[in-house]
């Protein structure tokens, strides 16, 4: 079942890298396609907003007609409990999974709950944005921002930096 998955989830990861749609239809490997319509289905398990997950299924559903892709969304904490009961019951529903939260890869590869992937379109990504080891690649980035209350701390005396937010006099929930 795994080679089943990793045929798929090839597939996929394909459509999620590639930049030309066109060009994936025309790119693929017949081995791969040939045993992906054998297999006929993906199922998803993603982090990714349900209208971006929504519009990823349907153009790999036009590329693939003949895979019937599926999706499933939860929280990360909710991605992760998921995979983890599944993987104690000692079964898997999914073939393709979106996660974003680095400690939880983690552990799904000690664990040995998920498999490398070498993407060929991984090369266009810079080492810093993916795994060595093939576990993952980051393909966009969520931005952090800090927050103060304006009733309790002046624009002024508000800390400039992460190191200014060790001090003391931010206990209390001002920050």
């Amino acid at each position: 079942m795994l080679s089943h998955c990793k045929i798929v989830a090839a597939i996929f990861l394909a459509l999620v890298f590639f930049v030309s749609l066109a060009s994936i239809a025309s790119a693929a490997d017949p081995k791969v396609i040939e045993a992906a319509k054998k297999e006929g289905a993906l199922d998803w398990w993603s982090t990714i907003a349900q209208d971006q997950s929504q519009k990823i299924i349907e153009e790999f559903m036009k590329l693939y007609p003949f895979i019937k892709a599926s999706y499933w969304r939860s929280g990360s904490v909710g991605l992760h409990n998921k995979i983890l009961i599944e993987a104690r019951a000692g079964r898997t529903s999914w073939d393709v999974v979106s996660q974003t939260t680095p400690e939880f890869i983690h552990e799904l590869k000690q664990k040995s709950v998920i498999v490398p992937y070498h993407s060929p379109e991984r090369r266009h990504f810079s080492d810093d944005l993916k795994d060595k080891d093939g576990y993952w690649t980051g393909t966009y980035a969520l931005p952090t921002g800090l927050g103060f209350n304006t009733q309790q701390v002046k624009r002024e005396e508000a800390p400039k930096n992460y190191q200014e937010l060790l001090h003391p006099k931010w206990k209390g929930k001002k920050i």
